[in-house]
């Protein structure tokens, strides 16, 4: 999934991370957080580098010997080592086909994309991601706004998956939520 906004400051970076925390601690399963604008020069050391991986991903190690196979050649599992070729493999990749090869053992993966009118990240991944988020901040962001960055989205053959109300002070009433 991809997050982003209609304007610069709405808050996307915070709602993707508190969507990764809450999806590791409820879940238990293994969620990975990136930046689009690091995306395209993205590199497997460069996740394994990242500040509080292990956390945010519950065990890594055992999810990249998943992704990448075992030698298997000892029978009885002691002393398992990653195969080195399909780690050298994975080593080579980068960007989105990086992505694409961690995808299947990494149950999350949200991208942290900036706003719709100042880049062009999340227009690009719209097509290759589940869907898009679109964050849009209480009293700020206008109707017309989260329209145009829906039609940019669905345009670029993207699917926007729903909208995060961020900064919201006031409290939504009971007959409203009836009414969805």
């Amino acid at each position: 999934m991809a997050f982003t906004s209609a304007n610069p400051g709405e808050g996307v970076s915070h709602v993707v991370r508190f969507f990764a925390k809450k999806l590791g601690s409820q879940t238990g399963r293994p969620t990975l957080v990136l930046n689009a604008q690091q995306l395209p020069t993205l590199r497997l050391i460069d996740i394994l580098d990242m500040p509080g991986m292990q956390t945010m991903v519950g065990n890594l190690w055992s999810a990249l010997e998943e992704a990448v196979g075992t030698d298997g050649g000892h029978g009885n599992g002691v002393g398992k080592s990653l195969d080195r070729e399909k780690l050298r493999q994975l080593e080579s990749e980068t960007g989105l086909k990086l992505l694409r090869s961690l995808r299947a053992h990494f149950d999350y993966a949200l991208i942290d994309c900036p706003p719709i009118t100042a880049s062009y990240e999340a227009v690009s991944l719209a097509p290759d991601v589940d869907g898009v988020v679109l964050v849009v901040e209480a009293d700020r962001t206008k109707r017309d706004q989260i329209f145009r960055a829906r039609q940019t989205i669905e345009m670029a053959k993207g699917s926007l998956m729903g909208l995060v109300l961020n900064r919201r002070r006031h409290v939504v009433p009971d007959w409203f939520y009836r009414r969805l």
